[in-house]
């Protein structure tokens, strides 16, 4: 539930940043991983599970290790 939470609101809140920036190109957001309990399964079902609508055409979560996964493609 807390991943589902923090994913949705950093969604949201960075869209609605770039939708006044009218970009006229692919948007691609790559957000840290700074919960620690949550990896990049628990943020894949988590995004799984949102209904957000949002205009990145994709979603990366990049952990503090360096680790890079796609949550939405």
């Amino acid at each position: 539930m807390n991943a589902k939470v923090i994913l949705q609101s950093r969604i949201e809140e960075k869209d609605r940043r770039y939708q006044k920036l009218s970009l006229d190109m692919p948007q691609w957001l790559g957000l840290l991983n700074d919960y620690s309990l949550a990896d990049s399964r628990t943020y894949q079902m988590a995004y799984d599970e949102i209904k957000i609508h949002h205009n990145f055409q994709r979603i990366y979560i990049v952990s503090d290790r360096g680790d890079v996964s796609v949550v939405c493609a």
